[in-house]
């Protein structure tokens, strides 16, 4: 069995459905394809995470080559995910499971597609079904206000993280759209966002309000410059070491603030995307706006906030309670 890919003039793999080459050989053929195609870094870093981990547990069971895959394996690993607990055993979640499995079937499509395999078995593996959930907990503006007093800002951390919640707070953004922003995406003078890697590579524009925009100009004035170490490297937010934030110690630092208020939660970044959401309901805006600012491809996606604004209803309910003449 050979181990790596003879490549030809075009640096393409060789197509044969009876392949004796391993999926782990393939491997970064398939990851070039999704960069061809235009997907993100951040995209393409998930597919080979994801991918890597599912040819790792096959090989321990001798499921080498691309035809060694079965829709018998794939439903096992399936299995695998649902019945897996992490170190604090806690499972993953169901939309991890599904994410999961539909880079699968992107992978097995590609093997198809390139005549590595004769058919996907992956393809007739249904995902898990998903509830409708609501966000777990919303935070309301007192308890976002206390979040964003508690960074010292004598300190550049303290800085840095301030205008990373006032962010977050301000325009409603996803964690990685966050870690991805590059200077030149911030428009000072109009107080826009562009947001070039947006979910399913969409972009748009979302407005930064006055109070975060000053945060960050304050931080990009007085403590980007230290933390710069590669002058190419126009990300936004960095680490002290010049280095771009990634998602774990983002999600951690926010936890950690919150914690220090006293908020007990499951979540971190994203609950200042819901807060934002659910406080301009409240304040009567539009939900299309809404929609647009969220960056929901539906308005039922977004309607979700719809159900969460019951201290709005529970305030207006009360009021006609009282002017009712019995």
């Amino acid at each position: 069995m050979k181990n790596t890919l003879e490549i030809d003039k075009k640096g393409i793999p060789p197509k044969n459905s009876a392949s004796s080459y391993t999926l782990a050989s393939y491997l970064p053929f398939y990851l070039e394809s999704l960069r061809i195609r235009g997907y993100s870094e951040l995209t393409i870093d998930m597919h080979d995470l994801a991918i890597g981990r599912f040819i790792g547990w096959s090989e321990q069971r001798g499921v080498v080559e691309p035809n060694d895959i079965t829709r018998d394996v794939i439903q096992a690993y399936q299995r695998m995910l649902f019945y897996y607990r992490k170190k604090n055993g806690d499972p993953f979640k169901q939309v991890t499971q599904n994410r999961v499995m539909v880079t699968l079937k992107v992978f097995c499509r590609w093997l198809v597609n390139e005549n590595h395999l004769k058919y996907s078995p992956a393809e007739s593996i249904e995902l898990a079904r998903l509830p409708r959930q609501l966000p777990r907990a919303i935070l309301s503006q007192d308890q976002i206000h206390k979040i964003l007093s508690l960074p010292d800002l004598s300190t550049d951390i303290g800085i840095r993280d301030r205008a990373i919640m006032e962010t977050f707070y301000s325009s409603a953004i996803r964690r990685m759209e966050m870690i991805q922003l590059q200077v030149q995406d911030l428009d000072i003078p109009q107080g826009i966002i562009t947001i070039r890697h947006g979910k399913g590579g969409h972009q748009r524009l979302v407005p930064i309000g006055e109070k975060a925009l000053q945060w960050v100009i304050k931080y990009m004035e007085e403590v980007r410059p230290k933390y710069e170490v590669n002058p190419t490297d126009k990300t936004l937010f960095l680490y002290e070491n010049g280095e771009a934030m990634y998602h774990s110690r983002m999600s951690s630092m926010v936890k950690r603030y919150m914690k220090k208020a006293g908020i007990q939660s499951d979540g971190s970044c994203h609950l200042f995307r819901h807060a934002c959401a659910t406080h301009l309901l409240e304040a009567g805006v539009d939900i299309r706006l809404i929609q647009q600012l969220l960056g929901h491809a539906k308005t039922d996606t977004t309607a979700i906030y719809t159900r969460v604004s019951i201290g709005l209803l529970k305030k207006v309910h009360a009021e006609w309670g009282e002017s009712t003449p019995y």
